[in-house]
C-alpha cells in the first residue's frame, strides 16, 4: 500500500504504525529549519556572514518530526472534505462582504443626496490619484478614500470638504471673470490685497533675497509682484503705484505682473 503526505508526496521511508484498515501510517522526517526556511542563510554578522545559526547552514532542523500519512483513497476523502470547508468559508466571507457593501452603498447614496458636490469632488480626486496625476489634493483624495470605504464622513470631515467645494467654486469663478489690468509699460495706481507671500533665498554672487507677492485687486483680478523691495505682509491691503510689466496667464487665470511698485499707503479693511 502506498502512502502520501498532505502535499501529495509519496512517502516510502520511515513508516511505522501502519493501519491499512484506516489507510493511515506515520513516518519520521527531518523538517526544514524554522529559522531560515530551509535556505541555510539568515541575517549577516561579521564573524559568520549569513550562515543560519539554527541549522548551521544546512537548511534542515536538528530534530526529527513525525507526521501522519494516508493512502490515496483516504487522502482523497480528506482533500474533498477540506475543499468543502474552504468553499463554505469563502461563501461566508463573500456573503459578509456583500452585506457590508450593501450597507456602505446605502450610506453613500444617502450622503450623496445630501452632499452631491462633495462626493463629486472627492471621488474625482481619488480618480486623479489612482491615475497618477501630479496635481492632486492629498487631503481631499484621502477623504475620498474614506468616503468610498465607509459610505459617509464625520461632521468635521464633511465641513472641511464643503469648505473645499466652496473654495474651488470661488477659484473657478475668479478664473472665468479674470481680466488683465492696465497697459503694459504704463504706471497705474492699484489697491491690492496680499494673499500669498513666497520668500526666495539669496543665491550666489551676492544676489539679494526676493519675495513673490500674489495679490488681487478690488475686482478680484490676480496681480503678481516679484522683487526685493518691501511690499507688505500677507493679509494686508495696500495702495500702490506700479508699472504694468506683463500680461500673462497661469492655470487658466489671467494675471498682471507689475514692477517697481511704490507703496502709497496700507489700507485698513473693516472686519
Amino acid at each position: 500500500m502506498e502512502f502520501f503526505n498532505k502535499h501529495n508526496e509519496l512517502i516510502t521511508k520511515g513508516l511505522f504504525e501502519v493501519n491499512e484498515a484506516k489507510g493511515t501510517a506515520k513516518h519520521t522526517y527531518v523538517p526544514v529549519c524554522g529559522r531560515c526556511g530551509g535556505t541555510g542563510h539568515y541575517s549577516f554578522c561579521q564573524m559568520y556572514g549569513t550562515t543560519c545559526f539554527g541549522c548551521s547552514g544546512t537548511g534542515k532542523s536538528n530534530a526529527l518530526a513525525v507526521e501522519t500519512v494516508y493512502n490515496a483513497e483516504r487522502l482523497a476523502k480528506l482533500n474533498a472534505a477540506k475543499a468543502v470547508r474552504v468553499a463554505k468559508k469563502e461563501a461566508e466571507i463573500a456573503a459578509a462582504a456583500a452585506a457590508a457593501k450593501a450597507v456602505t452603498d446605502a450610506k453613500l447614496a444617502e450622503f450623496t443626496a445630501a452632499h452631491p458636490a462633495v462626493v463629486e469632488l472627492l471621488l474625482a480626486e481619488v480618480a486623479k490619484a489612482e491615475a497618477g496625476e501630479a496635481k492632486i489634493d492629498f487631503f481631499l483624495s484621502d477623504l475620498g478614500r474614506k468616503l468610498a470605504a465607509n459610505g459617509t464622513l464625520t461632521e468635521g470631515q464633511t465641513a472641511a470638504a464643503e469648505k473645499a467645494v466652496a473654495r474651488i467654486a470661488e477659484r473657478t469663478a475668479l478664473k472665468a471673470a479674470s481680466q488683465h489690468i492696465g497697459v503694459v509699460g504704463k504706471r497705474v495706481e492699484l489697491t491690492l490685497k496680499i494673499e500669498v507671500t513666497i520668500h526666495l533665498p539669496s543665491f550666489a554672487y551676492g544676489w539679494a533675497p526676493s519675495t513673490i507677492y500674489l495679490c488681487r485687486d478690488e475686482n478680484g483680478n490676480r496681480v503678481v509682484y516679484k522683487g526685493a523691495g518691501s511690499f507688505g505682509a500677507k493679509g494686508e491691503t495696500v495702495k500702490v503705484k506700479a508699472t504694468i510689466g506683463e500680461h500673462g496667464e497661469r492655470d487658466g487665470e489671467l494675471q498682471t505682473i507689475i514692477s517697481r511698485p511704490k507703496v502709497l499707503e496700507t489700507v485698513e479693511v473693516a472686519g
